[in-house]
C-alpha cells in the first residue's frame, strides 16, 4: 500500500482497499505478490479486501502533482465493493485535484454509477476476443461517459482485431510469472496501428519490450494527462 511503485506510467499507487480481491482471475499478479507476506497486514497477505482509510487520504498530502494508480493491488470496482467505499475515493479526487488518478477494472459497468472529475482517467482491461469481454468492451465503449477512457491491454493473450475508437490512451503489456503466455507481435503491431489510424497515444509496458526488443520504444502519455501536471506545477 505504499506510494512507490514499479508501474511504469504512474508516479505512485494507492490501495484503500489493502491487498485484494474477490476475483478469481488465474494469472493475477498481485495475488501472486500477495502469497510471499510482504506486507504487515495479515489480511493483506491473505489477498481479503479490506478497508485502510489512513492509505486513502495520501493524496491530500502530496503537494506535488502526481499521476496515482489507484487500487493497483486489487480491483476496486468489482461488484461486491460497496458504494460508500468507491465514493469515498472519487471524494479523494475532488479534494486533491492537483494529482491525476487512474482507475483500471474488469468491470467498467460499475463506472455507470458515479460521477467523476476531470482529473480521474478511467480504463478497462481487455487481454483477449473472449464473449465476456467483447461484451465489456461494448458497455465501456457506448455508455461510460466521460473525456478520458482507456483501455489496458494487459496481459495480451490474443488477437484483438474490434477495437473502436472513443479511447484517449492504450497500454499494452505482457503477461508474467510462471507459465506466462508469450503474444504474438503481430497482436502487439495491429493494436499499434489501429492507435496510429485513431492518433491514440499507445504506452509499451517494459515487460512487452523485452520480449520484442525490435519494436519501437513508444511509451507515450496522454498529452492532457502531462498538460494537467505541468499546469499544476507551473511549467505552461
Amino acid at each position: 500500500m505504499s506510494d512507490n511503485t514499479k508501474i511504469d506510467y504512474v508516479d505512485a499507487t494507492i490501495n484503500p482497499q489493502g491487498w485484494g480481491c474477490w476475483g478469481t482471475c488465474s494469472y493475477c499478479y498481485a495475488r501472486r505478490l500477495a502469497k510471499r507476506n510482504l506486507n504487515k497486514c495479515d489480511l493483506c497477505n491473505q489477498f481479503i479486501p479490506h478497508w485502510h482509510p489512513e492509505h486513502l487520504e495520501k493524496p491530500l498530502h502530496w503537494k506535488r502533482p502526481r499521476r496515482i494508480f489507484i487500487q493497483s493491488m486489487g480491483d476496486l470496482f468489482h461488484v461486491l465493493t460497496p458504494t460508500e467505499q468507491i465514493a469515498q475515493v472519487i471524494a479523494i479526487a475532488r479534494q486533491a485535484p492537483q494529482h491525476t488518478y487512474l482507475f483500471l477494472t474488469k468491470n467498467p459497468q460499475r463506472y455507470l454509477e458515479f460521477s467523476f472529475p476531470n482529473n480521474c482517467w478511467l480504463g478497462t482491461t481487455i487481454t483477449w476476443r473472449g464473449r465476456y469481454e467483447m461484451s465489456v468492451y461494448d458497455i465501456w465503449l457506448s455508455r461510460v461517459k466521460h473525456p478520458h477512457k482507456y483501455i489496458s491491454f494487459e496481459p495480451l493473450l490474443g488477437e484483438i482485431t474490434v477495437v473502436a475508437g472513443g479511447m484517449s490512451w492504450y497500454i499494452i503489456g505482457s503477461q508474467t510469472g510462471p507459465g506466462a503466455i508469450k503474444p504474438q507481435q503481430e497482436w502487439v503491431e495491429k493494436l499499434i496501428a489501429r492507435a496510429d489510424q485513431e492518433k491514440i497515444p499507445v504506452f509499451l509496458k517494459d515487460n512487452l519490450l523485452r520480449l520484442f526488443p525490435d519494436l519501437p520504444r513508444r511509451q507515450e502519455l496522454p498529452e492532457r494527462m502531462v498538460n494537467r501536471v505541468k499546469e499544476k506545477e507551473g511549467g505552461i
